[in-house]
């Protein structure tokens, strides 16, 4: 508000001050406008000019110069200025505190020399102040006082404006006054003449006038001849007029009558119109929501349907394999032990016996929809039905850890229903709180409650969200009917259940908080009879929820690290992914061949993490669609970031089996897609398929690196074309062994045949692991590319340093000299592409970052170093391998024109060494520095202590003989601190 209010005050001042003549001079020349002698005035107009350049801290220097040549002096003025200069460079520099007490300072000096300009400035100035220090109501204090003092300015300005113009208003009358009475004497004499004349006039007008008043009263009489006729005319056009008038209002009613029914009767239509279309509307909807409803429930029914035919199927044709498979075939698959025998058996039994309970739950929801269900109700004892369903249920809870609870009291009245309605749901109710509830306890209570009895189940469990308390108790409905869900089922148990307790008189309910578990509670009316002992249920019906997981027995050594793996002694890994375990059972039956490694996850993020420990490279991976939290879609994406389809196969094995499940599985990064149920057969040719294709992709990728390709942007070798290429910024990575030539001559072509592929297979997976490259093997030596930084290529080249030591050591036993080998590495743009002709083309690396990176490789013998960095290398270097650097100076290499910054990176040097150089470091730095400054003296005395303490460092020893040499003989003039390399 204060801001808005100068935006208006300031500008009607100063538009008032440009009228009257009297505009203030502006601010930062007030000083020059002033009389102010001598050296202070300078000073202070000095510091305005700073001010207004933008030198608030030399502004504020002139001030208090000013000041303390004011002391002892009572120029008011000066202080005025003074003060109020340090205030507004303080508040240029945002101190505000400093700015508003130096203002306020000045405020006495300026009253007590009634300097109105000042003082202006002085409250303008305080207001902004108080304003950014958020005082609004300082602020707003010395805004009024500046509008005060501004319209006193004003008035005093009118005032005397209005005085100036009343004195030249006197004198302009003065001096018309003295004309006036001249012209009075001739006037005179005129005025007799013209009196005559009036007086002719006079007559000759009454003259005029007497005609006139003739003319007049002849027309009078015509007039009002012409009204009488007027009047009788008009008489009779009001009769005729008075006629019509009656038969036009008749007709206007009754047309007004019949569009007042017609605008009623419309908008009635219109009303009932946009009532049927909204109620049209809103059955599309339902019916819309209903078809969708349907369709999940039919494609989750069909996956639980197929679930257990897929486990039947494949289950039975391997033990059909097993018999009839020949003793003496020595290629076929490993014999089933009795163990895996009674288990498949059982998996068997079990899809068997969950098939008949999912055929029951659409037979009762069938029978509901048709209203074919049939009560027997009679008394039933509560107590002794919900023991029985609990110790039905127990196997369920196997691999939990739970306990349940029947708290119902054997006191109880009996309730009136049917018993084995009433035992389905119970066997629904807590078959959900055991499937939903990993740990902790499950309660049945019951209460009586007027003529009812109150039954509750209450778990500790997952819950369920509010906002589905309406919608669980529906057909097709469940808590989660994604292919991503937690929980398998067809989402009619509750449904059912719901119709089952209204048809005998009760209600159910459900009170629920996610994290907190769930207490589903329902009534049924009391019986007046004692109630008989309830009947043990039929093995097809107490057994309908009990999941297969509890059934599926697997051993303590087949379990590791949280996943199944069944291990044999060959090298081909596959991956089973997926929520069911007849389907890992059904996949190894397929599997159980020699040649197979099988590991199998139970959902995505378990897949995922036995991919990110990278103890294990799969060939290919078996993956289903519908899982519990990620759906295979999610999984195979997140694989597709990591590995391309031809490095990694992905087989979809699911139950969903539409069109656009197949479209959707392909897009999303899977190879293949095989519908359930499926024959062996027909499994294994596809497999065998892809695993051929993935066998051809990982022999290309030795001659051209998948890594390369990813980078090309393709998905194959088969889809890269000559002239592709991509420019990227990446460390290039250069070793060679030194002294090869002399090793090769010791040794036969076989024997160094040997030596090169032993010495690559060493070398090889370290820059693997640390997620480097191969380019290029050139014989002795590598050349690799990181395109994750320079860190990671200083970590291999560490690694290979510590491999070649360990290496060194089994040499010495056999008498054989140590290898050493030399290391460079550079960071820079480059172009990856294939180069070459249509019948020939190769993978190729082209820029200057590779020549330099091969010319520090060589540098590092003529260093005595292991590993030479380049400075672009150094600075994207990450702690603290940083520290283990020291800068080595510039060298201008063959072929090049500007020079380069080398480091020595020692961190993989042996011990003392590497020791001896981080406790030198400062010190041969320092040296360094006057070496390169030209001190020789100084480099010397630092040089030598550096080799003293450590003789083997061959950089400071050479620096030292170097400095020496020029402390002897002389810096050359050309010499600027630069190494020039003539040598490759």
């Amino acid at each position: 508000m204060i801001r808005h209010l100068f935006a208006l005050i300031i500008p009607t001042i100063l538009g008032i001050n440009f009228l009257f003549g009297q505009l203030a001079p502006p601010q930062n020349t007030s000083i020059s406008a002033m009389s102010l002698d001598g050296d202070i005035r300078i000073i202070l107009a000095e510091g305005e000019q700073a001010l207004s350049q933008g030198d608030p801290a030399k502004a504020i220097k002139l001030a208090k110069e000013a000041m303390d040549a004011l002391i002892g002096k009572e120029e008011s003025s000066f202080n005025i200025i003074a003060l109020h200069l340090l205030g507004k460079s303080h508040y240029q520099l945002d101190h505000l505190r400093r700015a508003s007490r130096y203002m306020e300072e000045a405020l006495p000096f300026a009253i007590q020399q009634k300097d109105t300009l000042q003082l202006l400035d002085l409250y303008k100035d305080l207001s902004d102040v108080y304003a950014d220090r958020k005082q609004d109501k300082t602020s707003k204090e010395y805004t009024e006082q500046y509008y005060e003092l501004s319209q006193r300015l004003i008035i005093r300005q009118k005032q005397a404006k209005m005085a100036s113009l009343k004195q030249a208003l006197q004198e302009e009358k003065t001096e018309n006054d003295s004309i006036s009475d001249e012209v009075l004497i001739s006037r005179n004499a005129a005025d007799s003449i013209l009196e005559l004349v009036d007086k002719k006039e006079a007559v000759l007008l009454q003259q005029s006038m007497d005609l006139e008043e003739l003319k007049e009263q002849i027309i009078q009489s015509e007039k009002a001849q012409m009204e009488a006729e007027k009047e009788i005319l008009k008489a009779e056009i009001q009769l005729e007029k008075k006629e019509k008038n009656t038969i036009y209002w008749a007709a206007g009613s009754i047309m007004f009558v019949i569009m007042v029914i017609s605008f009623f009767l419309t908008r009635y239509q219109r009303q009932v119109r946009k009532k049927e279309v909204a109620l049209e509307r809103e059955r599309s909807e339902q019916l819309e929501q209903v078809d969708k409803l349907r369709d999940q429930f039919l494609a989750n029914t069909s996956h639980e349907l197929r679930t257990p035919l897929n486990g039947i199927i494949g289950l039975t044709e391997s033990l059909i394999d097993q018999l009839q498979q020949p003793e003496t075939d020595s290629g076929a698959d490993d014999p089933l032990t009795p163990e895996e025998l009674q288990t498949s058996l059982e998996m068997v039994a079990g899809s068997g016996r969950r098939l008949a309970s999912l055929v029951n739950d659409l037979l009762d929801f069938s029978r509901i929809r048709n209203a074919g269900v049939v009560l027997r109700q009679k008394p039933t004892d509560l107590y002794a039905m919900v023991d029985i369903v609990l110790r039905v249920s127990y196997p369920l809870t196997k691999g939990k850890q739970l306990q349940m609870h029947n708290e119902v009291s054997s006191s109880l009245p009996a309730v009136y229903a049917d018993e084995d309605r009433l035992s389905q749901i119970l066997h629904n109710l807590i078959g959900n709180a055991i499937k939903f509830t990993q740990s902790g306890q499950i309660w049945v209570r019951a209460e009586e409650k007027g003529k009812f009895l109150e039954i509750s189940v209450q778990d500790t469990g997952i819950g369920i969200a509010q906002d589905k308390f309406d919608t669980i108790f529906g057909a097709f409905e469940q808590g989660d009917g994604s292919i991503s869900r937690e929980y398998s089922g067809a989402g009619l148990g509750l449904s059912i259940t719901k119709f089952l307790i209204e048809q005998q008189g009760g209600k159910i309910w459900v009170n629920s908080e996610t994290g907190e578990g769930s207490t589903f509670t329902f009534t049924l009316p009391l019986s007046d009879q004692v109630a008989t002992e309830p009947k043990t249920r039929a093995p097809s019906r107490t057994s309908r929820l009990t999941p297969l997981v509890s059934e599926v027995k697997i051993h303590e050594n087949e379990y590791e690290n949280g996943y199944v793996k069944w291990a044999s002694a060959n090298s081909i890994h596959i991956l089973i992914v997926d929520d069911e375990p007849i389907n890992h059972q059904v996949l190894r039956q397929h599997l159980k061949k020699p040649s197979f490694e099988v590991h199998s996850a139970m959902n995505g993020p378990e897949a995922l993490d036995m991919m990110k420990e990278g103890q294990v490279k799969f060939d290919l991976v078996l993956l289903d669609v519908m899982m519990p939290r990620m759906s295979g879609y999610e999984v195979a994406e997140q694989i597709r970031k990591r590995f391309l389809p031809s490095e990694l196969p992905i087989i979809m094995v699911t139950a969903k089996n539409q069109v656009a499940d197949l479209v959707k599985g392909l897009d999303t990064g899977a190879n293949d897609y095989l519908a359930k149920p499926f024959t062996k057969d027909e499994f294994l040719a596809r497999l065998n398929t892809h695993l051929n294709l993935q066998q051809i992709n990982n022999a290309t990728s030795r001659f051209v690196p998948m890594e390369f390709i990813k980078t090309l942007g393709r998905d194959a070798i088969t889809e890269v074309q000559l002239g592709d290429h991509t420019a990227r910024e990446i460390t290039v990575f250069f070793s060679d062994i030194r002294d090869y030539t002399t090793l090769a001559e010791q040794m036969s072509p076989e024997e160094n045949f040997k030596f090169v592929k032993a010495y690559a297979g060493r070398m090889g997976p370290i820059i693997t692991q640390y997620r480097g490259f191969i380019n290029q093997y050139l014989g002795d030596g590598i050349m690799a590319l990181f395109q994750q930084g320079p860190t990671d290529a200083v970590r291999a080249a560490i690694e290979m340093q510590r491999s070649i030591a360990s290496y060194n050591a089994s040499r010495k036993a056999k008498n054989r000299p140590p290898l050493k080998i030399g290391m460079g590495l550079h960071t820079g743009p480059l172009i990856m592409g294939i180069i070459g002709d249509t019948n020939r083309s190769d993978p190729a690396v082209i820029s200057d970052t590779v020549n330099i990176a091969s010319r520090l490789e060589g540098l590092t013998k003529y260093y005595g170093i292991n590993v030479a960095v380049s400075e672009d290398s150094y600075v994207g270097l990450k702690e603290p391998f940083k520290s283990t650097c020291r800068y080595l100076g510039l060298v201008k290499v063959k072929g090049k024109s500007t020079p380069l910054g080398i480091y020595d990176c020692f961190a993989g040097d042996p011990n003392p060494l590497l020791e001896q150089k981080l406790a030198t470091r400062t010190v041969f730095e320092e040296a360094l520095h006057q070496y390169l400054s030209g001190n020789m003296k100084e480099a010397v005395e630092g040089f030598q202590i550096v080799v003293n303490s450590c003789p083997e460092d061959l950089s400071a020893l050479r620096l030292l003989n170097q400095s020496n040499q020029y402390l002897i003989s002389g810096i050359p003039d050309e010499w600027i601190g630069v190494e020039i390399m003539d040598f490759k």
